[in-house]
C-alpha cells in the first residue's frame, strides 16, 4: 500500500476525495503505468463498490507498506472472525512471506475500520521460487486450519516474479506431471500459463 501526499490527483467522484481525506492510503496495482514516473494505484471507498483506479506520481507517494509489514502491526478488532484467521496463520506458522491484502490489510495499515463480520481474508504469498508440492500442501493444510477455527473464508494469491495466481489453481496441480496450464494475472493482463514461474 502507498500513503499519499496531499497534492495527489483527485477525482470527479465525491467519494475519492472524502476517502483519502479520511485514510490517504492506495492500494498498489498490477497494472502498468503509462511512464516510469507513475504509479498505478486503487482507492478504496466504505462500499464494496467503491474502487477507482488511477495512477499518481511517485513522488507524491509519502510511505510504503508492504503486506508482510501490514500482517505485524497491530490488530485494534480481534474480535472479528478475520483478525482471528490472522492470529491463527501466525501461531501455527504459515509457510513462507505472506501478509494480509483486501479489507483486512487496509484496516492494519490505516486504522479505518473497513472489516465486517463477514468480510474474508485476502493473503498474498510470495513465492519467488516454484512451491514444491510438499509446500503447497502445507499452505493448504494451514489455510484451512485457519478458515475452520476463525469460522471465516481464507483467499490466497500467490505472487511469482511473473505475476499472481489463484492458490487452488496450484493446489489442484499437485500429483500431476506434467503441470496443467494456470491463469496468470500479469501487468498486461491474464495470461494462460504451464508455468507460473517461467
Amino acid at each position: 500500500m502507498a500513503q499519499l501526499s496531499k497534492q495527489a490527483a483527485g477525482a470527479d467522484q465525491a467519494w475519492v476525495s472524502e476517502a483519502l481525506a479520511t485514510a490517504p492510503w492506495a492500494v498498489i496495482r498490477r497494472a502498468r503505468p503509462n511512464d516510469q514516473a507513475s504509479l498505478a494505484i486503487g482507492i478504496r471507498g466504505k462500499e464494496r463498490h467503491q474502487r477507482w483506479a488511477a495512477e499518481v506520481e511517485i513522488t507524491a507517494v509519502t510511505e510504503r507498506v508492504t503486506v508482510n509489514e501490514a500482517r505485524g502491526l497491530p490488530i485494534h478488532r480481534p474480535q472479528l472472525k478475520a483478525f482471528q484467521a490472522l492470529t491463527v496463520l501466525d501461531d501455527q506458522g504459515f509457510p513462507l512471506i505472506w501478509g494480509p491484502g483486501g479489507s483486512v490489510g487496509f484496516e492494519l495499515v490505516t486504522g479505518a475500520e473497513t472489516v465486517r463480520e463477514s468480510s474474508d481474508v485476502d493473503l498474498i504469498l510470495y513465492a519467488p521460487l516454484p512451491l514444491e508440492d510438499a509446500a503447497i500442501k502445507a499452505v493448504d493444510t494451514a489455510a484451512r486450519a485457519a478458515a475452520e477455527a476463525s469460522g471465516t473464508r481464507i483467499d490466497i494469491l500467490v505472487e511469482t516474479p511473473s505475476g499472481g495466481v489463484v492458490f487452488p489453481e496450484l493446489a489442484r496441480s499437485v500429483g500431476l506431471i506434467p503441470k496443467p496450464t494456470v491463469m496468470l494475472r500479469t501487468s498486461t493482463g491474464p495470461e494462460l500459463v504451464n508455468d507460473p514461474w517461467s
